[in-house]
């Protein structure tokens, strides 16, 4: 490559790396703008800030919660980038948690967490595009076996407790509605790994039709590469499904997950001045998330905060209440995840600043003495394995 191609290059990433960042702002600001809209008279509402402040500690039990939910997901992807790479990476596997999570509450029906996932792997992380497709998708099932193992353990306890808030039986169908389609998904994809060759079948047709509708070139040639990434996401899977136990843990973190997640609305409940059943809070917040599964918003807004008023139409200070559960349940995701894409480019640039400071200078003839080409190259060689470590 020449002088003048590389800094085009790397122009033209830095362009597309800022225009990325100013569509993820323009999107959080939608949503806030979204959330506010026409509910100015009740957040002049200022007596509820001195009702948070008396309870502050039920805030920081909130917060904690959210830090669990984050600490559960990159558990998990520590465990299954063990198992599927072979490596103990523990900040790769918090950034794939966050920016998998991230991804999932700007697109409609949380569908854009995986792609992103798969792509900071393979490109960046260097793991085998079998693996790096694994890791993300086999931590959606179990995640999602989780969250519905959650909401049926919750429409047993919610059956079996008093209750003190009213409850709609529409939203329990809803909620039951939305539980089912939670794991369909999950269901298909195993499914999928499973009978390869249905799933050729299956590929094939929409590969012709794209053929037809001249989205795909060559019809050959995108099979067997897609046969080709297929065969490496199912064997990777078929090891996965022979350490049951790994898979059990999935499902568990999964559980913890939803369980800190659903917390977070109990314990925003009591920092704002009112007494309530915890495990009641958690059965009507996992029917709130699960009413709204199938709405196909980003993050489901607008959907959730009605489900919320819905279901908690008995509290006081409802708009509060509502926001504040919505700032740590879902902003606060979205603030780290941006924070992650903002300052991941600026520490690489900076790293391979200070790699390229220890290169020598280049001698009169162009080309430096063959001893100190090969010390500058095992200088920034260290370097690069030591960051690639600490990551």
């Amino acid at each position: 490559m020449t002088e003048t191609a590389k800094p085009a290059k790397s122009r033209k990433k830095l362009w597309f790396t800022l225009a990325l960042i100013a569509f993820n702002i323009l999107v959080l600001a939608g949503i806030i703008l979204h959330e506010i809209h026409g509910k100015e008279e009740q957040i002049l509402d200022k007596e509820i800030f001195v009702t948070w402040a008396a309870n502050y500690r039920f805030l920081v039990y909130a917060l904690c919660c959210v830090l669990c939910y984050i600490l559960f997901e990159s558990l998990k992807y520590l465990i299954f980038i063990r198992s599927f790479a072979g490596r103990w990476m523990p900040m790769t596997a918090l950034k794939t948690a966050i920016l998998g999570k991230y991804y999932d509450f700007i697109t409609p029906l949380g569908s854009g967490g995986q792609p992103f996932q798969i792509v900071y792997l393979s490109t960046q992380k260097k793991i085998p595009i079998g693996p790096a497709t694994s890791i993300p998708l086999s931590g959606m099932i179990v995640y999602q076996v989780g969250y519905v193992c959650f909401a049926i353990s919750m429409f047993v306890v919610y059956a079996c407790i008093p209750h003190s808030l009213p409850l709609a039986t529409p939203v329990l169908y809803l909620a039951g509605f939305g539980a089912f389609c939670y794991l369909i998904v999950p269901a298909i994809v195993v499914l999928f790994s499973v009978f390869r060759e249905t799933t050729l079948k299956i590929l094939r047709f929409f590969v012709k039709l794209g053929h037809k509708m001249r989205l795909v070139k060559d019809v050959d040639a995108t099979l067997e590469k897609t046969a080709a990434s297929l065969d490496e996401y199912r064997d990777s899977f078929k090891q996965l499904l022979k350490k049951w136990y790994i898979l059990l843990i999935g499902v568990l973190l999964g559980w913890l997950m939803t369980c800190s997640n659903c917390m977070i609305a109990y314990f925003v409940v009591r920092a704002s001045g009112m007494s309530v059943n915890w495990l009641e809070m958690l059965c009507l917040t996992i029917f709130t998330y699960c009413s709204v599964t199938f709405i196909p918003t980003p993050g489901n807004t607008g959907a959730a905060e009605v489900g919320f008023y819905a279901v908690f139409a008995g509290l006081q200070s409802t708009f509060w209440v509502t926001m504040l559960w919505r700032v740590l349940s879902y902003y606060s995701i979205l603030l780290i995840g941006l924070c992650v894409i903002v300052f991941t480019p600026l520490k690489r640039k900076i790293q391979n600043a200070r790699a390229n400071r220890r290169r020598p200078p280049v001698a009169e003839t162009g080309e430096p003495a063959q001893s100190e080409t090969q010390n500058a190259e095992g200088a920034i060689e260290t370097e690069r394995d030591a960051i690639e470590k600490s990551q």
